[in-house]
């Protein structure tokens, strides 16, 4: 099992994707968060959402495998 503090990148669409995040919140987050995972045809985690001080999410994510480590956007 995994254990994984996972927050998005600064990027030029960083603006875009937390816009989005805003709009449709768990579902939003959910198909971002399904990025780390493409390999797995089942999903295989659970996660939760927090902000962090500066206004930012931050997802602490439990998952059976390691997430993909090089998606830019995180």
């Amino acid at each position: 099992m995994y254990l994984s503090k996972i927050t998005l990148a600064p990027s030029a669409t960083l603006a875009e994707t937390l816009l989005m995040l805003q709009r449709n919140d768990a579902y939003a987050a959910h198909q971002l968060l399904w990025q780390l995972f493409h390999q797995q045809s089942e999903r295989q985690f659970i996660y939760r959402q927090e902000l962090m001080p500066n206004g930012l999410p931050v997802f602490w994510v439990l998952s059976q495998v390691a997430p993909d480590e090089t998606n830019a956007q995180w």
